[in-house]
């Protein structure tokens, strides 16, 4: 990944270079599980800050994404509009925070919430620890104070999506090939069951992608 930073970013690659990366004193300064530190830094470094920190304090919460026994179906159907064209749960949490605030402006962030089948205390909770987090960050001298300079890299979904992975590593997937059918193992539990909640329709399109990022980097998963 350094080389293709140093080719993308020289900027952020002689910043990673001075300061070596000391990840672990970094991760030491955040009331964080360290794999969620660990992501928030990086998402940092590599200037697509504000999506990484969102999902790094919704993971930090309870689930964002209600889904009441009566209406199953239509909750599942409301998450799956945020999910986009990436089927990543992550990108959902993001996209829904995001239209959250924009809503929130207009005065219309209840109804908001009630459609999409979203719990409004999460969502201020989400919003409480991504200030807390911007102002550990800035302490620590992590964190630009321009934010367009943090968040010069959002756009690529790749990079994103491999800071998400990063952060969650071993806790992921690789998919396994049947004729008939698909199955999940990861490196530490073996055989994986998904969660009800997760937009599970097109979870196996979410780790095939994956699998390919892996492939094209050189990565192997056993």
């Amino acid at each position: 990944m350094s080389g293709y930073i140093k080719r993308q970013d020289p900027e952020t690659y002689e910043t990673l270079r001075a300061h070596g990366l000391k990840l672990g004193k970094y991760m030491a300064i955040l009331p964080l599980d360290p794999k969620l530190g660990k992501m928030l830094i990086m998402g940092s470094f590599f200037r697509c800050f504000d999506p990484i920190l969102t999902i790094v304090a919704g993971l930090s919460v309870r689930d964002l994404f209600l889904l009441p026994q009566e209406k199953k179906d239509q909750a599942s159907i409301a998450k799956s509009r945020f999910s986009s064209k990436d089927y990543i749960d992550h990108m959902a949490l993001v996209r829904a925070y995001e239209g959250w605030k924009e809503v929130e402006r207009e005065g219309s962030a209840y109804d908001y919430c009630w459609r999409n089948f979203l719990s409004a205390q999460t969502l201020q909770a989400i919003h409480s620890l991504r200030n807390q987090f911007i102002h550990i960050l800035k302490d620590a001298q992590l964190r630009e104070t321009k934010s367009g300079i943090n968040n010069r890299l959002i756009h690529n979904q790749s990079l994103v999506r491999a800071i998400i992975y990063s952060g969650l590593f071993p806790g992921i997937a690789s998919v396994l090939h049947r004729e008939t059918s698909m199955s999940f193992r990861t490196l530490d539990y073996g055989q994986l069951l998904l969660y009800a909640i997760s937009i599970k329709e097109i979870a196996m399109l979410v780790v095939a992608k994956f699998n390919t990022m892996v492939r094209l980097q050189g990565l192997k998963l056993p």
